[in-house]
């Protein structure tokens, strides 16, 4: 073989780790690789799409035939919404990471207001009490400071020195407002997802192939139901609380989003039973 040849060949060979994957899948059950099928999700893992060719590959002429008369109908009216169902989530994901953040961004400017409040009234205290003149001038100069810190103006989030009372607030109505539409939305979105979800496993049941509820589908739903449901919060209170109320004060917005429970969200859209989508577009690929 020339070297050119055998460059060609060397091109033409399955990566390590495809080649220990078709090893591997071979030995398998055929109803295990159409599951394995099933479960691969090129929009997760590049892979994927190669892994879905060898498991085809290793099929015999028999099982082709099965797995095209049975299985790949099947597949085909999943994929045919799966698209749908990836993009709705991605939209939840949007928004879900921008609540997260702005809460977080703002529990920073509430810990920072609180720490400023904090330290204002001592250094005031120590001023008021001191007659050495090399510590008057440096706590006058410590007050100065902490009185004329930058005002941060971020999202509508505001730190700002109150003249009469001599303490900083935290400005956060603008903020409130938007992200509580924000909160809305992201509930709608989740029921619309919802509906997809449960559809899809409607549809799989009504088939006989609950077991074939592909894993990128069925992981989607399980970081739903963990990330969106009620926790038990503690009733006692933080001993920290006196020194920072800004920050462990009770939020509305913070309680609204914490009460998102997946689980108890209603169904928004009708695409259940004989209007299931995925079901009609089953019988679609059969004519009926």
């Amino acid at each position: 073989m020339g070297m050119a040849a055998a460059a060609a060949d060397r091109s033409k060979r399955l990566p390590k780790e495809l080649q220990n994957y078709k090893r591997e899948i071979k030995e398998q059950p055929f109803k295990d690789r159409v599951k394995a099928y099933f479960d691969c999700a090129p929009f997760i893992n590049d892979l994927d799409s190669q892994k879905k060719q060898i498991i085809l590959s290793t099929f015999s002429k028999k099982e082709k035939e099965e797995y095209y008369r049975t299985y790949q109908p099947i597949y085909a009216a999943i994929e045919r919404y799966g698209d749908r169902v990836r993009a709705i989530n991605g939209n939840r994901i949007i928004y879900a990471n921008y609540i997260d953040s702005t809460l977080r961004r703002r529990d920073a400017f509430l810990y920072t207001a609180d720490f400023l409040n904090l330290i204002l009234p001592k250094v005031e205290k120590a001023l008021e009490g001191t007659k050495e003149a090399s510590t008057r001038e440096t706590l006058t100069e410590a007050l100065s400071t902490l009185q004329n810190y930058r005002k941060i103006s971020l999202n509508n989030i505001e730190i700002a020195l109150d003249n009469k009372s001599n303490l900083y607030e935290v400005s956060t109505e603008k903020e409130d407002n938007f992200l509580l539409g924000a909160i809305n939305t992201l509930r709608s979105i989740l029921s619309l997802l919802k509906c997809y979800l449960e559809a899809l496993k409607e549809f799989l049941e009504w088939v006989g192939t609950p077991e074939l509820l592909p894993i990128e589908f069925k992981e989607m739903e399980r970081q739903l139901l963990v990330r969106f449901r009620v926790y038990e919060l503690p009733e006692h209170q933080n001993p920290d609380a006196d020194k920072f109320p800004l920050f462990f004060a009770r939020n509305k917005v913070e309680e609204e989003y914490l009460s998102i429970d997946y689980e108890k969200l209603p169904r928004t859209i009708d695409i259940f039973g004989d209007k299931n989508l995925f079901a009609n577009a089953y019988r679609n690929f059969f004519n009926y």
